[in-house]
């Protein structure tokens, strides 16, 4: 059976290839049981290889089931946006493994928040330089103050 070597550089720019690409990746989902509507948690994610080694080199792609209740940053921040239950998924972009997690977003009844407008590609000016414009979200609490 043949297998996959995937290659990265080192600090010195020699090429090291990995014999034992990552095929399982587990999330570690203790901070987020649940996560408030205008509030954030943190998920974390560990990847084996066949030997049941951290694997050196996985490309982590982080994914909500429903953007519209809660979005994940590619460093596993999720913010929650509106109640309901949302899958959180996370995969090892060189081989496809991946896991993922279940929990509800919750609301407080004295906040209201705006979910952001996806990313999307620049067509005119682009203030930050990367290529992609970011509207940021409006949280307005009921109870007179606004962040």
């Amino acid at each position: 059976m043949g297998g996959l070597a995937l290659a990265a550089c080192d600090n010195s720019n020699t090429l090291v290839l990995d014999p034992n690409p990552a095929i399982r990746v587990v999330l570690d989902a203790t901070a987020c049981s649940s996560v408030q509507a205008c509030g954030t948690c943190l998920l974390k994610a560990a990847a084996y290889d066949k030997n049941s080694k951290p694997a050196p080199f996985p490309t982590l792609i982080w994914s909500s089931g429903n953007t519209s209740r809660a979005t994940v940053e590619q460093t596993g921040r999720v913010n929650g946006w509106r109640a309901g239950d949302v899958t959180i998924r996370v995969e090892v972009l060189e081989t496809g493994a991946f896991d993922q997690v279940t929990f509800p977003v919750v609301v407080n009844p004295n906040i209201s928040c705006t979910p952001p407008t996806t990313l999307m590609p620049a067509t005119t000016r682009d203030p930050r330089g990367d290529g992609m414009y970011l509207v940021t979200r409006t949280v307005q609490s009921t109870e007179g103050s606004s962040r």
